[in-house]
């Protein structure tokens, strides 16, 4: 009798929920100290199906890790929800670069986000070329987008302003997903509070803006330093 073969949508599934219990077990307790075998238990696969889909464990946390990334930042929507404005209104371009990078850190930081923002918090300072080159391929999602922004608001810039100002936008970002194990730690608290988020976006913006020559974004609540 013959075999019926699997459906390619039936290894797209194995993947997905191999993928699904490795994040949170990656972000946990890092790459070397989970083994294939506690992966394979919490997806429900047998051990061989894991280096059947993905190689080395080393090709599953790289996957993961970008994964967590892509999955976590709706980079159009980022931008669609904040840049519906008047770009020769330099008020309501500040207000929108406010909006963008509120919204991204929020993306980041959202509870039900942790595990992924933990993995992304290590696979930065990990030690592996292929997953840094992996990783700076999703920013670039990112990039385009945010350079668009500048180039309607009529904002100049240098390649090494570019690098600057996208390098500081992802080390508070960098900041934003790793501060709750900090400030948590430190107040006793259960969970941050949105205007410590929101202050943190805002002071991100401000210092954006003075190098733009805008003025200071809009927050309510908030007064300009």
């Amino acid at each position: 009798m013959l075999m019926k073969k699997r459906k390619r949508s039936d290894g797209e599934k194995t993947r997905a929920s191999i993928l699904t219990a490795a994040t949170p077990l990656f972000a946990h307790h890092g790459r070397d100290g989970v083994g294939l075998r506690e992966i394979a238990k919490k997806a429900g696969v047998t051990l061989p199906t894991i280096p059947y889909h993905f190689g080395a464990k080393s090709n599953l946390y790289r996957e993961a890790a970008t994964d967590a990334i892509k999955l976590g930042i709706d980079t159009e929507k980022l931008f669609m929800d904040n840049c519906a404005i008047d770009y020769t209104d330099k008020q309501q371009v500040a207000d929108a670069l406010f909006g963008i990078i509120n919204s991204l850190g929020n993306s980041l930081s959202r509870k039900e986000f942790m595990d992924q923002t933990d993995l992304i918090c290590q696979a930065l300072f990990c030690h592996d070329l292929m997953l840094q080159r992996a990783l700076l391929d999703v920013f670039d999602n990112f990039e385009d987008p945010f350079l668009e922004f500048l180039d309607k608001a009529g904002i100049k810039y240098t390649e090494e302003d570019k690098s600057f100002w996208l390098i500081f936008i992802w080390s508070q970002m960098l900041f934003y997903v790793s501060a709750r194990e900090f400030v948590c730690v430190d107040m006793n608290m259960d969970k941050i509070p949105t205007p410590f988020y929101e202050g943190l976006a805002w002071k991100t913006a401000h210092i954006l803006c003075l190098d733009f020559g805008l003025p200071d974004p809009n927050m309510q609540g908030r007064k300009s330093d």
